[in-house]
């Protein structure tokens, strides 16, 4: 498996990891339950979701370092 295919088997992860937390914390809250609870799962579906993006940080921040260093796209 290459590291390409390794970044994208993990944000995929992370994406099942928000999606059930949001499940949760839907679950939860249609339950009638403790508001500390939905808000705790809630906020790790945000969590995952974030470490999802930022598998590929470091690809993203070279391309935008890439584009930055084209002068010519930036001046008016």
């Amino acid at each position: 498996m290459t590291v390409e295919q390794k970044k994208h088997q993990l944000a995929r992860y992370r994406i099942k990891q928000a999606e059930e937390s949001l499940e949760e914390a839907e679950f939860l809250l249609l339950g009638r339950k403790s508001p500390r609870s939905v808000i705790n799962r809630a906020y790790y579906a945000m969590f995952y979701a974030v470490l999802a993006l930022l598998v590929n940080i470091k690809d993203l921040m070279d391309l935008l370092e890439g584009i930055s260093k084209k002068k010519d796209i930036w001046e008016v």
